[in-house]
């Protein structure tokens, strides 16, 4: 059965949420806090970024990049560089997980590879420290040195954002490395490297941008070319040597009323290793989004066509994926709010591998629909009921599909208790999974319960406390006395220091 596509950028910090999941889960403290920058702020390719990692499950990262970019509602990014200043955040937690059932069907290649390493460990404590240096000098806006280290390795990363021309031109170096104490990689994957071969990794990347320099009119362009390269002492699944050749221009046209992007990436993946070299890539992505507000509305659309080609592949030659987005909501007066989510999903995949078939193509399509309404008390209490629908189309060609055919409904209701100081939130659902019964081969009926809970406490302006866990149980058919079970654990808790 062969289950890949979409592209995501995940970073290593995956480790403290809920990625794998496998509902479409949905971070109340992340949804508020995008939608109220993104009204204040254009369509930025932020959004786009934060909107992928919250697809796939990855709120606290979405969470923290909004946090790291945004300040009082506003783009540090776009902001006049205040030359001279230095900032140091300095984060550690500890992040465990026990998983028994994990739905990978819909994931992406790159998701599938995080996934992978989420395995290596379910007991991770890390520490990371971060510093935003912008020096008193004219070519050079920024230096970002970055240490991350937990009990499994050490990473240092260094990049330097130069600009000429009047900011026309930017262009960002950066160098990084990894240091291995552990010779495990994944559960599924085992790698012990031969003696005096360990897994440490180096690399290099050079961005460069041509971008107008007048960022907040109505009109704004970018250009950016990307070559990112890294190197393993010793390669296996899920750590493979590669260099990534990457273009990504983009259009940004905003009023009062509508913002929309328009960007086309275009990059291609250099697995050079013998061993690896099926894994070669060349992958384009178009893209446009909007977002509309008028009076109580806001409204975000977004539409997507990925399309993967691999190059020395004998089995998986192409992958098409095509996705529309459409989140709404209305704010009926200052106690009541309507909001709902819509997503479709066409996905084709030609694989050399069926055997037996004039026509070795695998087709899947999904719609998935979330209504729910918000109550909320003196702006400080918040709660509501919400209802999820899913379903998936398939297609059997000799045997293979690219997913479980399947209906599902969950039924939720989310309490939220935000404050200067306090963000809290609790989510619990039942979930009802019907699979259709020809494609019952690895999974079967489920019905599960979910509680979810999470809270960011800031008890000082420097200062950030984040807690989060996520819990599920599973019953599968036959529902009687021999049915299997199954439970899913995500646990974390962080601490962050702005200096």
């Amino acid at each position: 059965m062969k289950s890949k596509i979409f592209t995501a950028l995940i970073s290593l910090m995956i480790f403290f949420i809920n990625a794998v999941s496998q509902e479409t889960s949905d971070s109340l403290s992340y949804t508020i806090l995008r939608d109220s920058l993104i009204q204040k702020n254009s369509s930025d390719q932020i959004f786009l970024t934060t909107d992928a990692l919250a697809e796939a499950g990855l709120y606290s990262d979405a969470l923290e990049l909004l946090n790291n970019n945004f300040k009082d509602g506003f783009s540090e990014n776009t902001s006049p560089n205040k030359q001279g200043k230095k900032q140091w955040r300095i984060s550690t937690g500890i992040d465990y997980y026990h998983h028994e059932d994990v739905d990978t069907a819909t994931m992406t290649p790159e998701e599938h590879k995080e996934y992978k390493r989420l395995t290596e460990a379910p007991l991770s404590v890390w520490v990371r420290t971060k510093s935003t240096i912008k020096p008193d000098h004219s070519l050079v806006d920024e230096i970002t040195p970055e240490i991350y280290v937990s009990e499994r390795k050490s990473k240092i990363e260094t990049s330097a954002l130069f600009s000429s021309f009047n900011g026309l031109l930017q262009y960002e170096p950066s160098v990084k490395a990894e240091k291995w104490f552990r010779s495990d990689a994944s559960g599924q994957s085992p790698f012990k490297p031969a003696s005096k071969q360990p897994s440490d990794m180096g690399g290099l990347s050079l961005r460069t941008k041509i971008n107008s320099i007048a960022e907040n009119k109505n009109f704004n362009w970018i250009v950016p070319l990307c070559l990112d390269w890294e190197h393993y002492r010793s390669d296996r699944p899920g750590y493979e040597s590669f260099i990534e050749y990457s273009l990504f221009p983009s259009i940004e046209l905003k009023n009062k009323t509508v913002n929309s992007n328009l960007g086309v990436l275009m990059e291609y993946e250099d697995y050079y290793s013998t061993d690896y070299d099926s894994l070669d890539v060349l992958r384009f992505t178009a893209s446009v989004d909007a977002s509309v507000r008028v009076s109580k509305m806001f409204s975000f659309f977004n539409l997507i066509w990925i399309g993967d080609r691999y190059t020395k592949s004998s089995s998986i030659k192409s992958i098409n994926r095509f996705e529309g987005v459409c989140r709404g909501n209305f704010n009926v007066n200052e106690s009541f709010r309507t909001h709902i989510s819509l997503r479709g999903i066409y996905e084709n995949e030609l694989d050399k591998s069926i055997p037996d078939s004039a026509n070795p193509r695998l087709n899947g399509k999904e719609m998935f629909l979330c209504p729910g309404i918000e109550v909320n008390i003196k702006k400080k209490l918040h709660f509501g009921p919400e209802f999820q629908w899913e379903h998936r189309w398939t297609e059997k060609n000799s045997g293979f599909f690219l997913w479980e055919q399947r209906n599902v409904m969950e039924p939720g209701l989310r309490i939220r208790w935000g404050s200067e100081m306090t963000d809290a939130s609790v989510k619990c659902s039942f979930r009802y999974e019907d699979i259709e019964e020809k494609f019952e081969m690895f999974r079967s009926d489920n019905r599960s319960i979910r509680l979810s809970s999470e809270a960011s406490i800031t008890p000082f302006s420097f200062l950030i406390l984040n807690l989060f866990a996520d819990y599920q149980y599973r019953k599968h058919a036959p529902f009687g006395i021999n049915g299997r079970l199954s439970e899913n654990l995500s646990v974390s808790g962080s601490v962050m220091i702005k200096l």
